[in-house]
């Protein structure tokens, strides 16, 4: 098949504008149209991204000061969770970016003997000596330069934003894409013409048949396309996320310094979860759940009892009145295959898992890019598309597997919904898949170093230390020798983590920095 020349891509947003960015800046002879509708708003409660998206726009060649400040983004470390493993237990965290392994055994990360050797070592302990940032993300401290000390931190990798999600898709639009060459339709698309290809034509409000070769569906939870027109087979991830509702609020900021933080903070509830998500203008809070196991109305009293807690930084018992509570419906699952004729589903249109990891807009530039590389060619056939299919699927099943290991490794019980979640297996073996992880470092495609620090802060150690005993009683892969060899090196990277914590105490706030350096005008 010939590659297509003309790309009609449904729907505005983060995920129609993202899009049309990444196409035109990679195929800029192509005819790109984004078909927005007037009358659709954006839905604004996605405004953490992963630290892929720097890499994401250092290649369209966006500047990164600029973007900032277009879209109220500050910069993100990682995130810190709350009573995800029990209640009122201590916090753990991940962290961005590449780890410093410098030292492992057999392809064996070598933290959980030193948790074996010493039992006592906290549970933060992983993320403070393999993560030199952790001291920037634990004092809520910004380093925006390479240095020794910090290796391997890169602030140019290492880094993801919050950020404004519907300001995304404006910047883009009016910035970017639209000054490029792609073309904006506002209308509404009242019907869909079929043909034995797939879509024939989308037909707008005003009677126009809006023709292409290949249709790009970004119509969100809608799924006009992808769904409604062709049909496609749904895979539902209810019985694994069941997050189906949220309530979302902004709020103001009290103490911006001190409660604009390098980090998104997810706080485990009764009945689900909550989010803190600072950008420079407000913070962004809400509450997923599922109906299954709350009536909304309780829910509700949820969130506004968690708006009124010190889990908002700064303390405000009356916050829940000051701010208007919205309401947002999800759909939990995806499209088992995100391509089908001549038709691409990107962003929500393709799948919506939960918002636990900030996986959304990922998933977006991250397929958006890969359509790129397959219209690169004069030519694609069926096997560019089955290739595609294979690689939406592997990415949204890891990041589901991924997502879920926050849950069932809880120990939580004070809840029918806890006692459903957190249940040990899933789908798949996943516990033995996990248990791989440790073994090996690697998860399929992607790192397995993010499993290893979830498995730290749920305390995993007390499913795997029974692993790690006979591993090393049989001395099949180590011996007393060899981890008694390690301790010097454990003792040196505990006084890194020390000598960071020191170092960083003269470094600016992220308040500070962005003040100074980003939003100083604003």
């Amino acid at each position: 098949m010939k590659s297509p020349q003309n790309i009609v891509i449904l729907g505005g947003g983060s995920a129609g504008w993202m899009t049309a960015s990444t196409l035109i800046h990679d195929l800029p002879n192509k005819n790109i149209t984004v078909v927005e509708s007037p009358s659709i708003p954006n839905i604004s409660v996605g405004e953490s991204t992963t630290n892929e998206i720097m890499p994401w726009l250092y290649h369209l060649g966006i500047d990164i000061k600029d973007f900032m400040r277009g879209t109220e983004a500050i910069f993100k470390l990682g995130v810190k969770f709350s009573n995800f493993y029990r209640e009122n237990d201590e916090p753990w965290y991940t962290v961005f970016g590449l780890a410093d392994f410098q030292n492992t055994a057999m392809n064996l990360e070598d933290w959980k003997f030193k948790k074996f050797k010493y039992p006592e070592t906290h549970h933060t302990n992983f993320t403070e000596t393999h993560y030199p940032q952790f001291a920037l993300f634990k004092d809520n401290k910004f380093l925006n330069e390479m240095n020794p000390d910090f290796f391997p931190y890169n602030p140019e990798k290492d880094v993801g934003l919050q950020l404004n999600a519907v300001k995304l898709g404006q910047y883009l639009a009016d910035q970017y894409a639209i000054p490029r060459g792609v073309k904006r339709i506002y209308a509404t698309v009242t019907s869909v013409k079929q043909n034995e290809d797939g879509v024939e034509a989308l037909v707008l409000d005003d009677g126009t048949e809006l023709t292409g070769d290949i249709f790009i569906d970004c119509s969100g939870f809608k799924s006009l396309l992808i769904g409604q027109t062709l049909d496609e087979e749904f895979i539902s991830t209810k019985e694994e996320l069941p997050h189906n509702r949220a309530f979302f609020t902004p709020v103001e900021y009290t103490d911006k310094e001190l409660e604009l933080q390098n980090f998104t903070h997810s706080i485990a509830l009764k009945n689900g979860w909550a989010w803190n998500t600072p950008i420079w203008s407000r913070i962004g809070t809400g509450y997923a759940f599922s109906d299954q196991f709350v009536d909304e109305e309780t829910a509700l009293q949820e969130f506004k009892d968690h708006l009124d807690s010190d889990k908002m930084v700064v303390y405000n018992p009356n916050r829940s009145k000051e701010v208007e509570i919205r309401k947002l419906f999800m759909r939990n699952g995806y499209y088992k295959r995100a391509w089908v004729k001549n038709v691409i589903a990107i962003g929500l249109s393709a799948a919506f898992l939960d918002p636990l990891e900030g996986a959304g807009l990922y998933f977006v530039h991250e397929m958006s890019s890969k359509i790129a590389n397959t219209f690169y060619k004069d030519y694609y056939n069926g096997f560019d598309i089955q290739v595609f299919n294979r690689y939406w699927e592997t990415q949204v099943t890891t990041t589901k597997d991924f997502i879920q290991i926050h849950f069932i490794l809880s120990q939580r019980d004070d809840s029918q919904y806890w006692l459903n979640v957190n249940k040990l297996g899933g789908p798949k073996n996943l516990i033995d898949q996990f248990k791989e992880v440790i073994r090996t470092g690697e998860w399929g495609d992607r790192s397995g170093v993010g499993y290893l620090s979830v498995g730290a802060g749920m305390q995993y150690d007390i499913i795997f230390q029974d692993y790690v005993e006979k591993l090393w009683l049989a001395q099949r892969v180590i011996n007393v020798d060899v981890v008694n060899d390690l301790v010097p090196y454990w003792e040196a990277k505990d006084k890194k983590a020390q000598n960071l914590k020191e170092f960083v105490k003269d470094l600016p706030t992220q308040y500070q920095y962005l003040k100074e350096n980003i939003h100083e005008d604003l």
